[in-house]
Formats: C-alpha cells, structure tokens, sequence
C-alpha cells in the first residue's frame, strides 16, 4: 500500500487498529502499551514477587517493547535478570493456549507473578489458576478480566480501542482533519492499569508513584514503534 499498489477508491478512506508507524496513505490508531507494562512490573517489583514474561514473540516489535517495559518496572537496577518466556518465533505464540496450560505446573513452581503479553494464549494460564489454587499473581490483558481468574488476578492492562474509535469517529463524521497517524498514551486514558477487587490501594499507590516514570517510557517506546 505504501507504494501505490494497493491504492483505496477515490473518495473512500481506512482505518487501521495498532498500527504505529507513518508510512501507510490510510489512517491508522496505535494505544501504546508500555505505561501500562512498565506499571504491572512496578507492582511485581513492589511486593518483592519473582516475575516471569510470557511472550507470545519476540518479532512483533509491540510485545517485545511491552516486555521490556515489564522488565524495567520490576527489576529498575538489572531489568535483563527479569526471566522472559518466548513461546514462539511466529505469530502462532498468540494461539497457543493449550500449550500454556500445560507449561504452568513448570512455570507456577518457579515464578509467582506473571505477565502474559500473548494475546488469546493467555486463558490457557488464567484457566489453569482456575482449576488450581496457589499464590500466584497474573496480569489481565487489553481487558478487565478479572472474572477469569479471580483469585489470583491481581490488575488487568485495559486499552480502550472502542473509545478510541469513537474519538475518531466523531471527529471524522463533524469533517475536522484528522492527522493519517494517531498514538495514544496513558495521559489520553486510553490505556491503563486497573486494579480488580481487594487490590485497588496496592494498584493505585504504584501508579501515583510511577506514573510520571511510565510516560517516559512510553514517550520513548512510541519513537521506536513508529520507526519500525
């Protein structure tokens, strides 16, 4: 499409979800992920908990940018000790929930805080804490999902991409030009770290205190995502 190959009709336009970088001639939507990341590891770090990634790749430069703000909230001295999990060097890591269930009796006996950036894998861990009690402590993704494990959820990362398409909606439909590229960050709220039952003053405490911290990282990680 960049070149011209694929060139859209005469009067229609698209609209392109997570998509980050500008050289696209359509309009596409990013919320950047790492404020929120880099949070989740505030949280682990916090607690004095043993945390684990689990990645569903490496080469999709948002998990691995989503990782590596994990890393550097739970271990800020030597974010490179924090164990992170590939499951896969393709996008296949994103359906392989059975798989991960499976790994967690493994997984559960050496870590007990996990941050599964893998997409639909990660109801293969949710639904093993389900079906086994222990102390370990999980991050919900894109969305609350709290109800999935709720003994052991202690917050999920919530982008609102219907909000953010609303946004552009009305924008689009009241005829204001709208730039061909939009990012949102956790100061648009779009994107953040919400705490489910019992754990709002942890959540909230890790979040007043890093918050300034998690925009820096954020900031940083949108100037790499959109060069790649």
């Amino acid at each position: 499409m960049s070149d011209g190959a694929f060139p859209l009709p005469e009067g229609k336009d698209m609209l392109m979800l997570e998509y980050f970088a500008d050289d696209l001639p359509v309009h596409t939507i990013g919320i950047v992920a790492m404020s929120a990341a880099y949070l989740a590891g505030c949280v682990a770090d916090s607690i004095d908990r043993t945390p684990a990634v689990i990645a569903a790749t490496l080469s999709d430069p948002q998990s691995l940018a989503a990782a590596e703000a994990f890393c550097l909230g739970a271990d800020p001295e030597h974010p490179d000790n924090v164990t992170v999990i590939e499951l896969s060097d393709g996008y296949s890591g994103f359906y392989m929930a059975d798989s991960l269930y499976r790994m967690c009796p493994d997984l559960t006996a050496r870590y007990d805080f996990f941050f599964p950036y893998a997409g639909g894998t990660a109801l293969g861990m949710y639904r093993y804490m389900r079906d086994y009690s222990g102390p370990w402590m999980v991050v919900g993704m894109d969305m609350d999902q709290s109800d999935l494990a709720p003994d052991n959820m202690c917050c999920s990362m919530i982008k609102r991409i219907d909000r953010a398409i609303v946004l552009w909606m009305d924008s689009y439909i009241r005829g204001e030009e709208i730039p061909l590229r939009t990012i949102h960050g956790m100061e648009s709220g779009l994107i953040s770290l919400s705490p489910s039952e019992g754990y709002e003053t942890l959540i909230e405490d890790v979040t007043a205190r890093h918050r300034n911290r998690a925009i820096e990282i954020e900031q940083i990680y949108t100037e790499i995502l959109s060069s790649r």
